[in-house]
């Protein structure tokens, strides 16, 4: 669901043909403001523009810690977000990461 806008900042220009630029359609079209497509064209896809954003606000907010609060905030209020130390899988190459929750 989009709330506000969904197009990416574009350094491209209709004179432009750097990059990808030179295959970017910038024709001032719904399609290509904001579009959602059902998958790849080449699978059978098609896109449709997206014109409607809804109004959407926060009631309420707050922080919790582990898995417990994060179960219990989640059955209570519906999806939360969450972010992720991933110092210890920076260097990740495989298997099973290991280490202590919230440690480097």
């Amino acid at each position: 669901v989009v709330f506000d806008a969904c197009t990416p900042s574009l350094a491209c220009s209709s004179e432009s043909d750097e990059g990808f630029c030179k295959d970017v359609d910038l024709k001032c079209t719904a399609e290509n403001a904001c579009r959602t497509c059902s998958t790849f064209t080449s699978m059978g896809g098609k896109c449709s523009a997206i014109t409607k954003f809804p109004n959407a606000t926060i009631a309420e907010f707050g922080s919790v810690t582990g898995e417990e609060e994060m179960m219990k905030e989640i059955y209570a209020r519906g999806p939360i977000g969450c972010g992720v130390v991933a110092a210890q899988i920076l260097k990740y190459y495989g298997g099973i990461a290991e280490g202590v929750c919230g440690g480097a």
